[in-house]
């Protein structure tokens, strides 16, 4: 494991967590769990503590812990430390207050506003260009699930980029990485190439950049049920009203 990392004893975990307690809960998902964690030293934390369960959570954990401490940018998350114990797969991160762009476009009913979201989606666009051309890598890194729910609000309102558990560093050739597993992301972010050919590119992040920002425009969630169009997600639905020429049902 990488020296710039601290590694936490399950104990400490614990208490911080108040064992895992419910109340603590700020997010969950397939990978497991995530908690508010106060630290012996007063410091507020993200604790993300992933299903012994899943078959994936080692592969993610591993991820995680090999790419963050490479990372240096005020729009990407921090990871201060892990803990292995046993099955427990633990992942500690700098507490980001406001929550994701997901939470602030579909669960909360005041919106943003223009100029916010404006300034969202720019930072979310230095943290991507720093992974892909700054990160001081030769060929970059492929983030491979950007997603609303995976930008994090600083209290200033900046994004902050999280969840680099499918991240890949470029290969040399053609600065993309051949995925020899299944296609791995979320549907409706997942880029028309990478599901066709299994090349997760750089393109790819910029293909799910673009659905944030159709996501940020229309205040509606990648998949909808209701939405026109094949495969009911938000790309195709906004493409059957640019066709038309009628934007006005974008906004």
């Amino acid at each position: 494991m990488s020296d710039l990392l601290r590694c936490f004893e399950f104990p400490d975990i614990l208490k911080a967590t108040e064992n895992f307690a419910r109340s603590l809960e700020i997010g969950s998902g397939g990978f497991g769990k995530v908690y508010l964690g106060k630290m012996m030293n007063d410091e507020f934390v993200a604790i993300k503590r992933l299903n012994p369960e899943s078959k994936q959570g080692q592969t993610e954990f591993l991820a995680e812990v090999l790419t963050l401490p490479m990372l240096n940018h005020r729009n990407i998350v921090s990871l201060i430390g892990y803990c292995e114990y046993e099955k427990e797969k633990i992942l500690v991160y700098e507490y980001v207050s406001n929550g994701s762009i997901f939470d602030h476009l579909h669960k909360h009913k005041t919106p943003l506003s223009w100029l916010r979201r404006l300034n969202i989606c720019i930072t979310a666009a230095h943290g991507l260009s720093y992974l892909h051309n700054d990160v001081g890598i030769e060929f970059g890194v492929i983030h491979g699930d950007f997603k609303s729910s995976n930008v994090l609000l600083h209290e200033s309102w900046e994004a902050k980029i999280s969840d680099f558990g499918l991240s890949k560093i470029c290969s040399k050739s053609e600065q993309f990485t051949f995925v020899k597993t299944v296609i791995k992301g979320t549907f409706g972010c997942l880029d028309p190439n990478y599901c066709q050919t299994g090349r997760l590119r750089r393109k790819t992040d910029v293909y799910a950049f673009g659905v944030l920002l159709l996501e940020v425009l229309c205040r509606k969630p990648v998949l909808d049920e209701n939405f026109y169009g094949e495969g009911k997600n938000l790309v195709k639905w906004a493409q059957v009203y640019i066709k038309k020429g009628d934007l006005k049902k974008l906004g």
